[in-house]
């Protein structure tokens, strides 16, 4: 019997990971800040996206260069929260505005619709 019972939890679980929701947020790359803001190369090489702790935004906890791409986990009104590597490789967590999405996409296709 507990054979059958870890065989069933095995499959449910597999399947349900395959069928997860996978969606990354691709940021505005560098000429979208030069041409929307007229800023100069030399301004944008310098910018970075800053990511935060909620969408109260009270503090930093990473920045992001512009054209990075982030995994979407979650979202509340108009802000995404995100999932990035930090320096030492660790996962960091926070909330981008979506104004500093170019665009979202779905990286895999056997993931489903995401519910956020």
């Amino acid at each position: 019997m507990k054979v059958l019972l870890i065989i069933f939890s095995v499959f449910f679980a597999g399947t349900a990971i395959a069928g997860e929701c996978k969606q990354q947020a691709l940021l505005h790359d560098s000429e979208y800040y030069m041409s929307e803001f007229c800023w100069t190369e030399g301004k944008v090489s310098t910018f970075r996206i800053s990511v935060w702790d909620s969408p109260s935004m009270i503090r930093i906890v990473a920045r992001l260069v512009p054209g990075e791409s982030a995994r979407i986990v979650g979202k509340s009104k108009n802000f995404y929260k995100i999932k990035v590597k930090n320096k030492d490789g660790e996962d960091n967590y926070g909330w981008i505005s979506d104004l500093q999405i170019e665009r979202i996409i779905t990286k895999d296709n056997d993931s489903v619709e995401c519910d956020y």
